[in-house]
């Protein structure tokens, strides 16, 4: 009788033992969030600074600071958009290529570069005295980067920022 326990109870611990799952890139950026620290309100910061058109500071982003973050891919497109407002086009294309391998849509990266576009014309329209069309400029390039408030709130907040 023990020994057929003890057959039973070897091949009961035979099938049990599995091989580990190969660790898919999702867990291991769960493993790298859990291990290493990051800035768990820097989306949240960059998010109200890209609304308010704060460049500089959306600029200064570095992949240090973003690179263990499990939000990566949207920080670095929130850099990008700083540095392209700046002038910054090299550092641009850099943050939007880490954006892309980190998984973010070529959907969301258009509507952010759109975004852009239509703040540097709402810029232009402001300088030209155009106040009514730089409003409408700025209420498109914030209601095409996504659902991150009130648009027609910041896009004034915005026109006041560059007319003053």
């Amino acid at each position: 009788m023990k020994q057929t326990t003890k057959r039973a109870t070897k091949g009961a611990s035979k099938g049990s033992r599995r091989k580990p799952k190969a660790p898919t890139a999702e867990r291991s950026q769960e493993v790298i969030a859990e291990v290493m620290p990051y800035d768990d309100t820097l989306l949240e910061y960059a998010r109200t600074q890209w609304q308010f058109g704060d460049w500089e500071s959306l600029a200064g982003i570095t992949f240090e600071k973003l690179q263990h973050n499990p939000q990566r891919a949207k920080l670095a497109l929130l850099a990008a958009a700083g540095h392209f407002q700046l002038g910054n086009q090299q550092e641009a294309h850099r943050f939007i290529r880490l954006a892309e391998d980190w998984g973010c849509s070529r959907k969301l990266v258009a509507q952010m570069l759109i975004s852009g576009a239509h703040h540097s014309l709402g810029c232009a329209a402001a300088l030209l005295g155009r106040q009514a069309r730089a409003v409408e400029h700025f209420h498109y390039a914030v209601k095409l980067g996504g659902n991150l408030g009130d648009p027609e709130l910041l896009a004034r907040a915005r026109a006041l920022g560059i007319m003053g």
